[in-house]
C-alpha cells in the first residue's frame, strides 16, 4: 500500500510538490535549540524528492561505486572547505561571517545560509553568498553533465 503510494506520487509530481508543502510547512515551524529550518526546507525537500528517481536509477546501475563516491565527495568537501577557510580567513582577512556565507554559496546551500545569518545575527553571511552562488550553481550543472557523459 504504501509503496504503491510512493510509486503513484512519483508519477504524479505537481502531485507530490503539493503534498510536501502540506506536510513540510508544520514541520518547518518546528524549533530545536532554537533554530529551525524554515520554509525554504520545503522547498528543498520536494527539489530531493522528485530529483531522487533519477539519481536512484543512476546509483543503482553502478552499486559498487556508492561508497567510494561518497567518501571521495566527504574528503574533496572536507579538505576544499578547511582550505577555503584558512586562505579566506588567514591570509585574505576576510571576516569570519562572510566566510560561513561563501562556503553555503560554494555548496549552493541556501539552508546553510539562512542558519548561518541566524546565528551570526547579522546579513554579512549573505554577501559571501551572492558573491559565489551563481558561479557554483553554474559549475555545478556543466560538472554534473560531464560526469554523466563519462559514465554512460
Amino acid at each position: 500500500m504504501f509503496q504503491s503510494s510512493l510509486l503513484f506520487l512519483a508519477h504524479h509530481t505537481l502531485l507530490l510538490l503539493f503534498a510536501v508543502v502540506a506536510l513540510g510547512y508544520p514541520l518547518s515551524k518546528v524549533r530545536i535549540a532554537g533554530a529551525s529550518l524554515g520554509i525554504a526546507s520545503i522547498l528543498f525537500a520536494g527539489i530531493g524528492l522528485i530529483s531522487g528517481e533519477g539519481f536512484r536509477a543512476i546509483v543503482s546501475d553502478h552499486p559498487g561505486v556508492v561508497p567510494l563516491f561518497l567518501a571521495a565527495s566527504f574528503a574533496v568537501c572536507l579538505v576544499a572547505d578547511a582550505l577555503a577557510l584558512y586562505v579566506g580567513y588567514r591570509l585574505l582577512r576576510v571576516p569570519m561571517n562572510v566566510m560561513f556565507g561563501i562556503l553555503a554559496g560554494a555548496h549552493t546551500q541556501p539552508v546553510i545560509l539562512g542558519y548561518a545569518s541566524q546565528q551570526t545575527g547579522n546579513e554579512l553571511p549573505n554577501v559571501g553568498f551572492a558573491t559565489v552562488y551563481p558561479l557554483a550553481t553554474i559549475l555545478k550543472i556543466i560538472l554534473a553533465q560531464a560526469l554523466l557523459g563519462l559514465v554512460r
